[in-house]
This record gives structure tokens, sequence and C-alpha cells, in this order.
């Protein structure tokens, strides 16, 4: 703004913003069309139709069947350890109730 001037800082900005608007505007009536509208169905058709012959393919099934083993490992390690911690933690709480109650017995004497 100090090169040019706060004059010319105002113009630029208010031009961009016209730009902007009529930008908007432009995609607005686009979106609108039935053409547009037609081409979106239609899109939208073909994607769901790629997707679904994807998806019966015995490679894509494949895949997703490793894929879903893969998470099952995954979710087996994370409880074997949980299951491996709540044994120490049972072990660890066992000893310290066995040494609380030789502290009691300690104490009544």
């Amino acid at each position: 703004a100090e090169v040019f001037g706060a004059e010319f800082a105002r113009r630029l900005a208010e031009a961009a913003g016209n730009a902007s608007s009529a930008v908007a505007g432009t995609i607005d009536f686009v979106a609108e069309t039935e053409t547009f509208k037609a081409a979106k169905r239609a899109t939208a058709s073909g994607l769901n139709k790629a997707a679904e012959s994807v998806g019966q393919s015995q490679v894509v099934r494949s895949a997703v069947a490793k894929h879903l083993g893969s998470l099952t490992d995954q979710a087996n390690v994370r409880v074997a350890e949980k299951e491996r911690s709540e044994a120490l933690s049972r072990q660890a709480l066992d000893l310290q109730r066995r040494r609380l109650d030789q502290h009691a017995k300690d104490i009544e004497e």
C-alpha cells in the first residue's frame, strides 16, 4: 500500500472482490443448468458402477481380507499386551496386600 498509495490498494481490493463475486455467480449459474446436473448424475452413476465392479474383483476382495486380517492381528497383539499387563498388575497388587497384611500383624504385636 505504501509504494502505490492507499487509493490504489483500495481500488485493487475492490476489483478483486468484484471479480470474485462474478466468478461465484458464474459457478452458481453453471451448477443450476440441466447439462451440469445431468453430467453430475452420470458421473455419480458411473463411479457407483465402477466401485461395485471393483468391489467384486477377487484382487480387491483378497486385499480387503488381508487388511482386515492385519487389523485383527494388531488387535490380538494389543489384547495380549493388556492381558500381560493385567497379570503383572495383579501380581503387584497381591504382593502389596501381603505386605500390608504383614505390616498390620507387626503393628498388632
